[in-house]
């Protein structure tokens, strides 16, 4: 059986990792390819390790053209496999007269689009999921959504939850904070994510600004792209020097601004399998997280939920947790504990089962 493993998203993206690692733990498991649609660059390759082998370059359509125009046009150099695995939902037109999987990884972002256009846009490629053979999701919240809202069967869809990689692990608070430039004498707050709004920074900065006038040296670092508004609520808020935003960090220096935090605080709306999350488990980190959507089932009792809506809820619990040293370490040991759960090696084993019921006979 000869697999294709489908992906368009950069590894530092969270579908983008999911697509890298598991071709990392499949390739020595089943004979698999990873076909990386590189729009930036018009051009389809093949992964080979760390290389990346030209399978075609696909000429551009003057003015017009887009990302679903440069999918449409890769599909008729994908050929010659028994079986299509298609791990980014949006590619689900590929589809259509493959014997294929595709991984559903969340409907969040049409969900909570900012564009009208963009919403339709969205719904429009989920739909070419009818066309696939069965679905992977990686949360039960993600299965129910999809059931609900294209009348899946409880049959068509398998859950495989990320894993998580270990880059991610405990290390010295106090070394790393002096590795990083960052001072001794605060508790930190970290939250990484995108810039959506969905990931309800908003929220967390206005309990953030009660926070720090009840205990003070209290710092929050905001690693990711960030939106306009929140810019201006902290300066609105006057926590120009209580608020840092990072927009980019080095993929390999992330790791360790988990162990330079006292706590991660994580309010979004809506998630499916957050990689940031089983990170921050995997780091040993304590956790404040939205008692929404996935999250209470990734988390399981291994941090903290508050009502993402309720900014004194949130507040309250960010005190607690902050002002009890016995609290943070019990919240660490759980991550830990929690995080073994998130295994890479068995996502590989558990995706290849499904692939074996599949495959042309």
């Amino acid at each position: 059986m000869k697999i294709a493993l489908i992906n368009d998203q950069p590894e530092y993206s969270g579908m983008g990792e999911y697509a890298f690692q598991l071709y990392r733990h499949l390739k020595n498991l089943c004979n698999v390819d990873h076909i990386f649609l590189n729009y930036a660059e018009s051009r389809i390759e093949r992964i080979e390790d760390h290389d990346r082998v030209l399978i075609s370059k696909i000429k551009k359509t003057p003015v017009i053209n887009n990302g679903v125009l440069f999918w449409l046009k890769c599909s008729k150099y994908i050929s010659g496999y028994d079986l299509y695995h298609i791990v980014n939902h949006n590619l689900s037109l590929l589809s259509k007269g493959r014997r294929s999987i595709i991984t559903h990884h969340h409907l969040s972002p049409a969900k909570y689009s900012d564009s009208v256009v963009r919403y339709y846009v969205r719904r429009s490629l989920h739909s070419w999921i009818k066309y696939a053979n069965h679905m992977i999701t990686v949360s039960n919240f993600t299965k129910q959504q999809l059931m609900r809202d294209y009348r899946l069967s409880d049959s068509d869809i398998t859950v495989t939850y990320n894993g998580v990689s270990d880059s991610y692990k405990p290390r010295e608070l106090k070394k790393i904070r002096e590795q990083l430039g960052l001072p001794m004498d605060k508790k930190i707050i970290l939250n990484i994510a995108g810039n959506g709004v969905r990931k309800n920074i908003s929220n967390l900065i206005k309990s953030f600004d009660f926070l720090q006038k009840k205990i003070e040296n209290t710092l929050l670092i905001r690693i990711g792209r960030e939106r306009k508004e929140n810019i201006n609520l902290v300066k609105k808020l006057g926590l120009q020097d209580k608020v840092v935003f990072l927009e980019y960090v080095p993929r390999d220096k992330i790791p360790f601004y988990y162990n330079a935090s006292d706590l991660f605080a994580f309010p979004s709306l809506s998630e499916a399998c957050p990689m940031v999350l089983l990170e921050a488990m995997a780091s040993g980190c304590p956790i404040l997280a939205a008692d929404a959507s996935s999250i209470p089932e990734i988390l399981g009792t291994a941090g903290i939920l508050v009502d993402p809506f309720d900014i004194d809820d949130m507040k309250t619990k960010m005190f607690e947790l902050l002002s009890d040293a016995e609290l943070r370490k019990e919240m660490s040991k759980k991550s830990l504990e929690r995080s073994e759960f998130f295994d890479w090696e068995k996502v590989a084993e558990k995706t290849l089962e499904i692939y074996s019921k599949f495959a042309p006979s």
